[in-house]
């Protein structure tokens, strides 16, 4: 019997998503884990469903463009810059329609550093475990629309110690990202200490976001069942430190603490 006709009889019928993922990279930076001069350029191109089978047909895009330059003795200063775009394209043009494991998402040490890992997405407000009646959970679902960037300077005090200072922008949208969506981007700004391995960097962060932009959107079940988006508020403190402490059901703090080895990009 097939899955759409088990789940239509009621049967919990696991849904599967097959698919293929091929990168296209053009790397020109002068090391990979450090890198100070160059480029990178690298487009994703996934698609899933049709003759692959499964439950969801799709195509998805995602190019990724870096530039590095460094001035002074030994290439003491580097400046980066990167940019990534994402679209996912449901065959059936809506976008409830795309799997959750193939959605984008956002946030982390390697991508927009004002948000914990994943956390730059639209969130689903769920049911509170047992026996903790009065605790409100959020988890991320993705969206089908990205956009993340960075812009970073990194200097070299010793040969061994580096700190960087850096500004992170992203957004990621429930349905495609449109250029009226560039207003919505949210923004972080940082400071950066990296140890220099022989492995490659071991980096940690401090990321601050700053007040621009629109918060991830967060989707709750309403009293008749369906799906609809709940509005709150951001929780404005640093750490639980300062702030209006306001109640709301997304608690992720204004400043997040990352650690890492090899550069963010």
């Amino acid at each position: 019997m097939a899955a759409s006709q088990l789940r239509s009889q009621g049967y919990d019928v696991p849904r599967i998503s097959p698919f293929l993922d091929p990168l296209i990279t053009w790397d020109r930076r002068d090391h990979a884990f450090d890198p100070r001069r160059g480029f990178y350029l690298s487009l994703s191109l996934q698609g899933g469903g049709g003759p692959l089978g499964g439950d969801f047909d799709y195509v998805r895009a995602l190019p990724d463009a870096r530039v590095y330059t460094s001035f002074g003795e030994d290439n003491a200063l580097t400046l980066a810059a990167r940019l990534r775009t994402g679209e996912l394209w449901p065959w059936s043009g809506n976008p409830d329609d795309s799997a959750v494991v193939t959605r984008f998402y956002a946030g982390g040490s390697n991508s927009m550093r004002g948000f914990s890992d994943r956390r730059l997405s639209p969130l689903l407000l769920v049911p509170p475990p047992p026996g903790t009646p009065n605790v409100q959970l959020t988890v991320p679902i993705g969206g089908n629309g990205l956009i993340d960037g960075s812009f970073e300077a990194r200097y070299s005090v010793t040969k061994s110690v580096r700190i960087a200072g850096f500004v992170d922008f992203g957004q990621v949208t429930y349905g495609r990202f449109t250029p009226g969506d560039v207003p919505n981007v949210m923004w972080a700004v940082g400071l950066g200490v990296r140890l220099i391995t022989p492995v490659g960097p071991i980096r940690v962060d401090l990321a601050r976001r700053l007040p621009f932009g629109d918060l991830p959107v967060l989707y709750a079940v309403d009293a008749a069942g369906a799906i609809a988006p709940l509005p709150y508020v951001a929780n404005n403190s640093c750490f639980g430190l300062g702030g209006s402490h306001a109640p709301t059901p997304v608690d992720d703090s204004m400043c997040v603490l990352h650690f890492g080895i090899g550069e963010a990009f």
